[in-house]
């Protein structure tokens, strides 16, 4: 399977020494499912490559799904992922279609706001767009409070 980059062997020490320094929680998920950093992954669910981005002492992690390994609408970071959905996968293959349709943060307002208005709910400012991104609300369903934005960034 394909690495993102080729750790070097101080970078691999160094990896090992600050999973040594995690809470036991975090070094368990870690070990359990053989997770580094310099690892692409699939997710089995949705089929999207994704990268680690942290973990999470409640057992699952936040990984970056992006359009440098997948083709995509708006990159995205989604969090709460049960660690066992992910595998080891190949970088995208030579002509294989990858890259984000909506780069910019206008590009994103503007096509979040259309699939708002879609679902019936009313149209965000960009403050509020980002202040939905950190506190990892859904964007699309409406606030932290709505139930459906679990799992999204």
């Amino acid at each position: 399977m394909a690495n993102i980059a080729e750790p070097t062997e101080k970078q691999v020490r160094e990896w090992n020494r600050w999973v040594r320094g995690r809470p036991a929680a975090i070094q368990d998920v870690i070990r359990k499912h053989g997770l580094r950093p310099w690892k692409l992954y699939r997710m089995t669910d949705t089929g999207h490559r994704v990268t680690l981005y942290s973990f999470g002492e409640d057992g699952t992690v936040t990984v970056n799904v992006t359009g440098q390994y997948n083709a995509l609408t708006i990159d995205r970071r989604v969090f709460g992922i049960d660690p066992a959905e992910l595998t080891e996968c190949d970088l995208p293959g030579d002509g294989e279609v990858v890259g984000t349709m909506y780069q910019t943060d206008e590009e994103q307002l503007g096509f979040i706001n259309k699939r708002r208005a879609e679902l019936g709910n009313p149209p965000l400012t960009l403050e509020e767009l980002n202040a939905m991104r950190d506190n990892r609300a859904c964007a699309m369903h409406g606030g932290d409070d709505d139930e459906s934005s679990a799992g999204t960034a």
